[in-house]
């Protein structure tokens, strides 16, 4: 049986470029002053946290999966940003520590530590 390592583990959610794209077009539409209060990042996740996720692990995969989001996910997209940057609107009494950048995921740690995909 075949073991998940570090080189295996290439997959992409193809959603997540559009919703990045959504969020930096609203964005634009918004007035300057209003910008201070957003965090495009956490818009972003609070959007693909609404939507499906699209994976692909190969080229032809995520094309596919690309067309299948324009086709078919373009005005969920829209909606999911447009609801983030309301939700997401800085609130002056609320902390929030950032993830830190090339940590790793709790439960990719789990899955490759663990004998989950030795059996």
């Amino acid at each position: 049986m075949k073991t998940i390592t570090n080189k295996s583990l290439v997959y992409r959610n193809a959603i997540e470029p559009m919703v990045v794209q959504e969020v930096e077009h609203q964005l634009q539409q918004l007035p300057p002053k209003m910008l201070k209060y957003i965090d495009p990042i956490q818009v972003v996740a609070y959007a693909l946290n609404r939507l499906p996720a699209l994976y692909a692990t190969s080229e032809e995969g995520w094309h596919w999966q690309q067309e299948r989001a324009k086709t078919k996910l373009k005005e969920q997209i829209t909606t999911a940003v447009r609801q983030g940057l309301v939700a997401v609107q800085a609130d002056p009494l609320k902390v929030s520590t950032p993830l830190k950048e090339g940590e790793v995921d709790p439960a990719l740690r789990y899955m490759q530590d663990s004998q989950f995909f030795n059996r």
